[in-house]
């Protein structure tokens, strides 16, 4: 009919088939608040305007006049204008959905995975889609967390790489639906085995039953328009079996010589096993180990408890057996990096007799929360006649042989102070002390005073780790008076780099004080490094530490080091340095990581497959210097079988300090270790552990989820089809998508017909207030 009238006017409508109106002055956001303003005071002037007026049909009939013209003037002020289209049919689209999260390479058969199982079933219906390819427009997507648009002749050589992150089935959908917009879908095929992670797994889960109604029919509204949906099932639960670790749970460090647990989660899919063992290892060495017994499709816990023995930073690893024919054999372990601290430093201390140096340094430990201290001092010697009964006598005798035969190994530290053992021990005792510190890296302080640093075979054993030989007078106990000098290396060392300069920490060692006495030495050995020296004799000696096999050794020649304290007592603040000495001497002592003169370290302990690597590797010497021009490697120790990366050299990026770039995709534990070379000798080795992970959780539970696929296909008006089902059983609508192809506008605000009714309406108008008297 319009049409009609429009050829009428003489415009041209060939070829058009669908007429709109079209308001130009709508493209601007401020028209319509001015419409509106006008239209208020349209309302107000009409009020006024009719109010003197008696008769309801006056005012109706003036009202109406208002109005009409006013619609009138808006309709010009808004451009009208007809809009002569030409569309074209569209096919309705259709969306295919693959799931390509990490579950879809578990075993859906003996022989294939679950995605190489939906890629088969595809190639076996090739026809089928290719046919629905003519009457309708079908897209194909992968998705895991989110889809991604595949190739449009995808189905010609159909392959897909399982490695999302996370299956989140409604997720995926509800962003492809933003995407779309006003769009509609003939239809939705998901092709997943139902294991999601996301919104559609809580409704599945969900056991209130009013609750759970409520979700699906939020989840029925937020699908509309996206067509009927059918969902394929990959794969069938009946037949599959899967161990899996599903979680390991610890603390983030542990103790050592204290009990530590881990908790291991496990979850066994396909069969009931009566006994599971679950192992737990430090690198390769067994640590613990407990038989879990499994139900079918539920989650079971087992602590697995052991007790560490070494301070450090190790790989552990949980492991379950694997089965025949699991679906996947990727979580039946899991590797993570542990740090294993001292909870207290047990210390055993031996004094020769009281004194004051004895009881600053035994009230400065005892003082020390970190430290388990057993102290020993002797107050009555071999020669001494208390003229009484050993019975009579309260002191106890010296245990020697519980203390070195037995208890040595459990203590981390020894300390001798002006202590010669000859009355009181057997000389293989000695021997078991320089074992201690050399095969099991033990520590030994060794302070001055007139019974230490004798020349004897009895101290053959101890002059063999110490840091000097000693000196072959009848007696090396010098009284006089001395001052403190700090060495190059002492400037450096972490035990006497107190304060935060090089020239405060020598002003403070200066500042020290007199000291009253020393041990006279007769030499310092080669790997020893001294660290503070006096004046009085040479070589002057005074504090200096060694490292001898596996273990540490700290020698101060002198019994006065107690002044150090006492001089410093009236100093506010000055008396801290006593104390912090000591208790940087016992960490280094105990090797503690922050204090080691070449650390290899990394940001982290944990990195995604292919994520990249910096690691740092910090070179000094045995004084703490720098180490600049070495040659360093790195290579891997321990690593997943088949994946250990190639050794790769490092590049100096400041003094001492080297840097390596690493890139790891396999997924396991590794065991790095570096090693620094300068002129044919190792400078400085050290070892780190990482665990490359994914993020994926798909790994953790295998189950084939049909119930959730099967909540999806209700919700969307569709069916679940199982694999080897016919695609055929799918039955899309066509819903009529047309495309505007063409179109003309015609204004009709601008001519004279527009113009003449607008004239003669406020004619009218205005006539009629006139012919009423109202202003």
């Amino acid at each position: 009919m319009m049409f009609k009238i429009l050829e009428l006017m003489g415009i041209e409508t060939r070829g058009y088939d669908r007429l709109m109106v079209h308001f130009t002055g709508l493209k601007s956001p401020a028209s319509l608040w001015i419409c509106i303003g006008v239209i208020i005071l349209f309302c107000i002037s009409a009020y006024f305007m009719v109010k003197p007026l008696s008769g309801l049909r006056r005012k109706v009939f003036i009202l109406a006049l208002h109005f009409i013209a006013l619609i009138f003037a808006i309709s010009i002020f808004l451009e009208p204008s007809l809009r002569l289209a030409k569309t074209a049919k569209l096919k309705s689209p259709i969306y295919i959905l693959i799931d390509s999260s990490e579950s879809m390479k578990a075993k859906a058969s003996a022989d294939q995975s679950r995605i190489q199982n939906a890629l088969n079933w595809l190639e076996k219906n090739h026809a089928y889609f290719d046919a629905l390819k003519n009457d309708y427009e079908v897209r194909w997507f992968r998705f895991d967390e989110k889809a991604t648009s595949l190739q449009a002749n995808f189905l010609d050589m159909p392959k897909i790489s399982p490695d999302g992150q996370q299956t989140q089935i409604l997720e995926s959908i509800y962003r492809l639906k933003s995407e779309l917009g006003d769009k509609r879908l003939a239809g939705l095929v998901i092709i997943s085995d139902g294991a999601d992670r996301g919104e559609l797994s809580q409704i599945g889960s969900e056991q209130n039953p009013r609750e759970k109604a409520k979700q699906l029919k939020d989840m029925e509204r937020r699908v509309q328009g996206l067509g009927k949906i059918y969902t394929v099932l990959v794969a069938e639960e009946a037949g599959m079996k899967d161990l899996a670790i599903t979680s390991v749970q610890h603390d983030g460090y542990g103790f050592v010589k204290n009990p530590f647990v881990v908790v291991v989660k496990l979850k066994m899919i396909g069969e009931d096993v009566k006994e599971v063992p679950v192992q737990l290892y430090q690198g390769q060495k067994l640590v613990a180990g407990k038989s879990v017994k499994l139900e079918n499709g539920k989650e079971q816990s087992v602590e697995l408890e052991f007790i560490p023995d070494q301070v450090g930073r190790f790989l552990f690893r949980v492991e379950v057996p694997v089965y025949q024919d699991e679906a996947s054999v990727e979580n039946n372990q899991k590797v993570f990096p542990l740090t294993i601290l001292r909870d207290r430093i047990r210390i055993l201390y031996i004094a020769g007799n009281p004194s004051w140096d004895e009881k600053f340094l035994r009230r400065t430990l005892e003082k020390n929360p970190s430290v388990d201290l057993v102290s020993f001092y002797i107050l009555r010697e071999m020669y001494d006649n208390p003229e009484a009964s050993e019975q009579e006598l309260a002191l106890i005798p010296f245990p020697t042989q519980e203390l070195f035969q037995k208890e040595l190994p459990n203590f981390d530290i020894v300390i001798f102070q002006n202590f010669f053992g000859r009355d009181y021990m057997s000389p293989s005792y000695l021997e078991n002390l320089r074992d201690y510190v050399v095969d099991q890296g033990g520590a030994l302080i060794y302070i001055g005073g007139p019974r230490a640093f004798i020349k004897d075979s009895f101290n053959f054993p101890l002059e063999q780790i110490l840091p000097v030989d000693f000196s072959f007078g009848e007696t090396n106990y010098q009284i006089s008076r001395l001052s403190l000098r700090l060495t190059d290396a002492g400037a450096l060392h972490p035990l006497t780099n107190l304060a935060g300069g090089e020239l405060e920490n020598k002003s403070l060692w200066q500042g020290i004080g007199v000291l009253e006495n020393y041990n006279q030495v007769l030499r310092v050995k080669p790997d020893a490094v001294v660290l503070v020296e006096h004046t009085q004799s040479n070589p002057g000696t005074l504090i200096a530490v060694r490292e001898v096999g596996k273990g540490r050794v700290l020698m101060i020649a002198t019994d006065s080091f107690w002044r150090f304290r006492f001089e410093q007592e009236g100093q506010e603040g000055q008396t801290k340095y006593y104390q912090l000495f000591w208790e940087r001497a016992l960490r280094w002592l105990v090797k503690d990581p922050e204090m080691k003169n070449h650390s290899l370290s990394l940001f982290k302990d944990k990195y995604k497959p292919g994520e990249d690597i910096n690691i740092y590797f910090n070179v000094q010497d045995r004084s703490y210097q720098p180490v600049s021009g070495a040659t360093v490697s790195l290579k891997a120790v321990q690593a997943p079988e088949g994946c250990s990366p190639a050794e790769m050299p490092g590049e100096e990026i400041a003094p001492g300090k080297y840097q390596f770039k690493l890139n790891l995709n396999c997924p396991g534990g590794y065991k790095l270790q570096a090693i620094a070379e300068k002129e044919g000798l190792v400078a400085g080795t050290d070892e780190a552990v990482l665990a490359v992970e994914k993020d994926s959780q798909e790994l953790q539970d295998l189950s084939i989820r049909k119930d959730l696929m099967e909540l999806l296909a209700r919700a969307g008006d569709g069916e679940l089809l199982k694999i080897p089902d016919s695609p055929a059983k799918m039955k899309f609508p066509d819903i009529n998508l047309e495309e505007i192809i063409g179109a003309k506008d015609i204004p009709v605000w601008n001519n004279w017909l527009t113009l003449t009714i607008f004239v003669l309406l406020f004619g009218i108008f205005w006539a009629v207030r006139r012919y009423y008297s109202l202003s």
